[in-house]
């Protein structure tokens, strides 16, 4: 299931939204850097979300750096780079 976390009550603005679970905070400067407008929007999303994980390993010098930054646990960053060797061993990637 996917969860939505809130600001507040009262405003219940979405903090998370979409498959890349983008921050609403980052829209104010990525709208206009990227040209989205809607992180509900499936392209929108994937295009703020592939951006911010380039940004972060760019910025940390490691995809596991870049992981962290983006806001995965332990756990997920193992699940990720383990995900990600097997494919480059299976030829996907």
């Amino acid at each position: 299931t996917t969860e939505i976390y809130t600001l507040s009550l009262h405003d219940a603005l979405p903090i998370y939204i979409g498959l890349c679970q983008v921050a609403i905070s980052h829209m104010p400067s990525l709208g206009p850097t990227l040209g989205i407008s809607n992180l509900f929007d499936p392209y929108d999303n994937m295009t703020a979300g592939a951006y911010l994980l380039s940004y972060y390993i760019s910025n940390n010098g490691s995809v596991e750096g870049g992981l962290r930054s983006y806001g995965g646990g332990g756990s997920y960053i193992n699940l990720v780079l383990s995900t990600r060797e097997r494919l480059i061993a299976n030829g996907g990637l």
